[in-house]
């Protein structure tokens, strides 16, 4: 229910990622870190790197002669990071040099399918994908296997207990979150596909500016059907799909996270888990606004039956401050805006609230009725205020400004800004203590707590916004990301 709510928790399945532990005559795997990539024992550590698969195609064929090198390379490099690294604390200096973990992921996997022109929800896509990641745990493995036969194995390692032959690392492929190094690559964020192909940023003075995928851009230029109009056009629907100047075939390729089926997302994890990933993977198994809590369940079965060791679910239009949005029609037949970190919309009220009513005091000791209304999320959508006094004239004006100052705060609240700002400013404006504002503002306090509001803030390294993306709030502006 939770989950359906506004994806959290996350759901962990600690027989299956025991069942896989490289190391259990060490103990039993407890959790993960914050993404859900790394299961650890107690002072283990993170060292993670991905390699960017959309590099590693050349006429629609996977180049993996040099894939096979970078993976050499890579391992090398994370295994010498264990040796020059400084830890915190010795525990966690001594548990690392014991079983030499590393995390070599993949980011691009998208920019690879979509070269090679394979839907990344098609079978096709999922097998190719299982494939190059079997692959490069094989070519993990030689390295590590060649590693230690040069420097040793892992401390820890013993063939009682570890039925493999002897290797540097205890473990060497995960899929982790890539939101920074991918802004920077230019490529899909770990094995996710990509969220939007044209994204509209308004930027200052009310200018517009498109940001087409180079992917998209390349194919419709040669493909002839590129024009401004149809990038305007997708970018106002957030999709592809359903554009007749793009050739069906085309539409299919480029399909995003949100017109890929939760089971399509689920079955690529399954397929990548199976297929080559010693720890686990960080994914969000995007579900359409429409889902329903059977359908969460259903998502949380289906992984489970395929092999996941975690899954992160995450409904369109759960959390009420969702920053990231794909164009998409109304119900009324307007265009939402699309793609833009940092826009906000009004939310639509349903019909009938919830509604509690707080009798207080102003600062001439006359009463007063508030009245705030809630979301389904418990989030104050409306404040209304009633006076037992509305007749009388020497106070009309004072109601008057009060009811205004109501219609503005639920104004602000609907267009969704940050709480602690509407609180910020009712304080600002408040002479006394037991002004409206300044008791609005202490009733909006009491609710901080226990809302949604809090959930998609702003960045806390720049102005940009977070975003809820491979299980983490991550900033596309700056890179910022909370599991890092």
């Amino acid at each position: 229910d939770s989950a359906w709510h506004n994806g959290e928790p996350g759901v962990l399945f600690i027989d299956a990622a025991n069942r896989a532990n490289s190391t259990p005559q060490l103990g039993e795997f407890e959790a993960t870190n914050p993404c859900g990539e790394q299961w650890l024992l107690p002072y283990e550590s993170c060292n993670l790197g991905s390699i960017n698969l959309g590099r590693y195609v050349v006429d629609r064929e996977v180049d993996r002669p040099r894939l096979a090198r970078t993976v050499h390379l890579a391992v090398r490099f994370l295994d010498n990071v264990i040796d020059c690294n400084r830890f915190p604390i010795p525990e966690i200096a001594e548990m690392t040099q014991k079983t030499r973990k590393v995390g070599l992921g993949i980011m691009g996997l998208h920019d690879l399918l979509i070269q090679l022109e394979l839907p990344y929800g098609s079978s096709e896509g999922r097998e190719c994908a299982a494939g190059v990641m079997q692959f490069i745990h094989d070519e993990a493995e030689k390295a590590s296997i060649e590693l230690a036969e040069l420097k040793g194995p892992f401390p820890a390692y013993d063939p009682v207990y570890n039925h493999y032959p002897p290797r540097r690392n205890a473990a060497l492929t995960s899929i982790q979150p890539t939101g920074t190094v991918s802004m920077i690559a230019d490529c899909a964020s770990g094995c996710e596909p990509y969220f939007s192909i044209v994204m509209m940023k308004h930027v200052m003075d009310g200018d517009k500016l498109l940001m087409v995928n180079k992917h998209f851009e390349e194919v419709a230029r040669r493909e002839g059907f590129y024009s401004e109009e149809l990038l305007e056009k997708v970018a106002a629907s957030g999709t592809v799909i359903g554009h007749n100047e793009i050739p069906v075939e085309w539409q299919e390729i480029f399909r995003t996270a949100q017109d890929i089926s939760p089971e399509n997302h689920i079955r690529m994890q399954g397929g990548l888990q199976r297929s080559g990933v010693d720890s686990s993977i960080s994914k969000t198994i995007n579900l359409p606004s429409t889902a329903t809590r059977d359908d969460v369940r259903l998502v949380y079965n289906l992984g489970f039956e395929l092999g996941c060791k975690g899954l992160t679910v995450y409904r369109d239009g759960s959390r009420d401050s969702q920053v990231l949005h794909a164009g998409r029609e109304t119900g009324d037949g307007k265009t939402a805006t699309v793609g833009c970190q940092g826009l906000i919309r009004k939310k639509k009220l349903p019909d009938v609230l919830s509604a509690k009513r707080y009798r207080l005091k102003d600062a001439h000791q006359n009463t007063i009725y508030l009245i705030v209304c809630f979301d389904d999320n418990e989030c104050p959508m409306e404040v209304f205020a009633k006076f037992p006094f509305d007749n009388r004239v020497d106070l009309k004006d004072k109601s008057t400004m009060w009811t205004t100052t109501c219609r503005l705060v639920s104004l602000a609240l609907r267009y969704q800004i940050p709480m602690d700002e509407v609180i910020k400013q009712l304080d600002r404006s408040s002479g006394h203590m037991l002004d409206l504002p300044a008791q609005l503002g202490k009733l909006l306090k009491s609710f901080m707590a226990g809302t949604q509001q809090g959930f998609f803030s702003s960045c806390p390294e720049c102005p940009g916004k977070l975003v809820f993306e491979e299980g983490c709030e991550t900033c596309h502006d700056c890179g910022y990301s909370k599991c890092s």
